[in-house]
């Protein structure tokens, strides 16, 4: 594959060109569709595009005390390692976290950029069509616009020959993937979504997935990818002989997400140790699998630093998180957070280069491009010219990104 300049710009920055291309589905064990089983790289690329990016290295080490005070900051209350550790690995969690919350940004974001390019030669995206089952959901999350409750007229789940037609399109467009989005366990709260359930024959909401994401398997080609919610390990079995990969967020364990006024108050499968227990039961299904962090929404970045740990500590366990997301907070209307600071670029950058130095240089992250924040200026230093409109101090985000430790754009 031939390597050219993107409009990020002229001159690739590491050795090796980075080069933009679009990448089928992360593959699961056994699947029809797999040609390179239970891989964190891509079975093989579809098509490419053009390319560009890196940069360099750079570490330093500091005290373990100061990191246990820090680690013990922001919300005020003790924070659980839900996985034991011994006492050494707890000391060199310590040191680690402080390192990485002490290191100034510029030097972080150096020495990921270098641990990625380690790892990875080419920036990815997966072309995907959309398939938002239901947005009905049991939980009401403080800064969510894609959940809806019931209306008098309006279905409550896409129909199968919707599924279907919409799957269609994606494929006619050059989609490998399909993902399924919805809202967790609607049924468990409206009576309105078993009964539309029952009327089709299906008695549970991850029954109705089992069943769409077979039809779309089978009649379109596409892999699906399935964020379906907390489930039990025969849910994630079950799932898996119907799609390539599964996903779920662990957006955070800060106790005060979950705490009154809190983003997650009230929303059971918010709850951490629930999501864990999700994640950990994909790994023993050997399930390749999508998670990530959401950052901004009332977490401090010692808090972020222990998510990313938990995850890890799955990932050693069972090599199964295939990527990992870091996502940011917008801020939406008509929702209960719709006057909450969103996180500034410097932010995203932070966590995205320290997930980097985390993970090591195989795993793929993400940083949705449609939500970064364009503030390029303030983060990195740049003179006002240098984003003088609106496209200007996006590209210079996304760039930023890039230098930060990203390897992939989603899809």
């Amino acid at each position: 594959m031939r390597c050219a300049p993107t409009a990020l710009g002229s001159t690739p920055v590491s050795s090796s060109c980075v080069r933009l291309v679009a990448v089928p589905s992360k593959l699961s064990h056994g699947h029809p569709a797999a040609s390179r089983a239970y891989s964190g790289t891509p079975a093989g690329f579809i098509k490419s595009s053009t390319g560009h990016v890196a940069r360099r290295c750079s570490t330093s080490a500091h005290n373990a005390r100061a990191a246990h005070v820090a680690v013990q900051q922001g919300s005020g209350q003790p924070l659980i390692n839900t996985y034991t550790q011994l006492p050494d690995q707890h000391q060199k969690q310590q040191q680690e976290f402080y390192r990485l919350l002490h290191t100034p940004l510029t030097e972080l974001m150096v020495e990921a950029a270098a641990v990625r390019d380690r790892g990875h030669s080419c920036i990815t995206f997966s072309p995907k069509v959309f398939l938002p089952l239901t947005r009905l959901c049991s939980d009401a999350c403080g800064y969510c616009t894609f959940a809806r409750p019931p209306q008098p007229g309006r279905r409550a789940y896409m129909t199968l020959q919707e599924v279907l037609a919409v799957a269609r399109l994606g494929s006619q467009q050059g989609c490998s993937e399909a993902l399924f989005t919805l809202g967790d366990k609607p049924e468990l709260l409206y009576p309105e979504a078993a009964a539309e359930l029952a009327s089709m024959g299906y008695s549970s909401t991850l029954d109705y997935v089992a069943a769409a994401a077979a039809a779309v398997l089978a009649e379109t080609g596409l892999m699906p990818h399935v964020n379906a919610g907390v489930m039990s390990q025969h849910d994630i079995q079950r799932l898996k002989s119907v799609s390539a990969s599964q996903g779920l967020m662990l957006e955070g364990v800060s106790p005060a997400l979950a705490a009154p006024g809190g983003p997650h108050w009230g929303c059971p499968d918010k709850q951490p140790a629930a999501r864990l227990a999700t994640i950990e039961a994909a790994g023993k299904a050997r399930v390749p699998f999508t998670s990530g962090i959401l950052i901004g929404i009332g977490e401090s970045r010692a808090e972020r630093l222990l998510a990313l740990d938990q995850l890890r500590q799955l990932h050693r366990r069972y090599g199964h998180i295939m990527e990992l997301i870091i996502q940011n907070f917008k801020a939406k209307p008509s929702t209960a957070m719709q006057h909450h600071p969103e996180p500034p670029l410097e932010e995203l950058l932070w966590t995205v280069a320290a997930a980097r130095i985390m993970f090591g240089p195989a795993m793929n992250i993400q940083a949705p491009p449609n939500l970064t924040p364009a503030t390029a200026a303030a983060a990195l230093g740049a003179s006002s010219s240098s984003s003088s409109s609106s496209s200007a101090e996006v590209e210079a985000s996304w760039r930023a990104l890039l230098d930060a430790g990203i390897n992939d754009w989603g899809g």
